[in-house]
């Protein structure tokens, strides 16, 4: 069944991004406690002492409220509901967020903690993107998307995907479920060759038609 298969592999891909973001968000909680605890041996702070606990805290939170909407402002939903239908898509890595204007060493070492820091809201964005992604079931929707994968798959090269207008519903589907590729800069289609087994691998090729 190509939507059961579909659902599945994205509640499995869901799952992984929920272990790695309680993965990440369990060491960066270590990492701020442990330095509360250096700066409080250092300069004999007590007000540190009472609220270490809830200063880290404080700190997860904002790091994930700050790192969930970064995603959210850069990448937004994987499937456009635009008139254009289609728009490319991406997730959010947690590299590439600050600017390397400092020193090496101490640009290096931020940039490593700010990518570990916003790699628990980042799973957790991809793991709620995984869970939109998935189709609901019916026996009448599985036969639309059959039929309509073996007319794209006959056409055997690109081709435009306005062909498919009057069937634009059935076509995002597809897309989402990698059965079809998609080239977004030239609005072109094809029957993806086989299905990808790498989990990063999206069905918004920009592969060359």
């Amino acid at each position: 069944m190509m939507i059961k298969a579909h659902n599945r592999r994205q509640t499995l891909r869901a799952v992984g991004h929920l272990f790695v973001c309680l993965f990440a968000t369990l060491l960066s909680f270590g990492i701020v406690y442990w330095l509360l605890m250096v700066v409080e041996a250092r300069h004999k702070i007590n007000s540190i002492e009472e609220h270490k606990f809830l200063i880290t805290l404080g700190f997860i939170g904002v790091t994930y409220l700050a790192g969930f909407l970064h995603a959210w402002k850069q990448h937004g939903s994987v499937i456009s509901t635009s008139t254009d239908l289609f728009e490319p898509g991406s997730f959010a890595s947690g590299q590439g967020l600050i600017e390397n204007h400092m020193s090496s060493h101490f640009a290096n070492t931020a940039q490593a903690l700010l990518t570990l820091f916003y790699a628990g809201p980042t799973r957790l964005f991809r793991a709620i993107q995984s869970l939109r992604l998935r189709v609901r079931f019916s026996p009448m929707l599985e036969s639309d998307l059959e039929r309509l994968h073996s007319r794209i798959k006959s056409v055997g090269e690109w081709h435009d995907a306005k062909r498919y207008r009057c069937e634009s519903t059935l076509l995002r589907h597809l897309i989402q479920m990698e059965q079809v590729d998609f080239s977004p800069h030239k609005g072109r289609i094809k029957a993806a060759q086989k299905k990808p087994t790498h989990s990063r691998r999206t069905a918004f090729s920009e592969s060359s038609c």
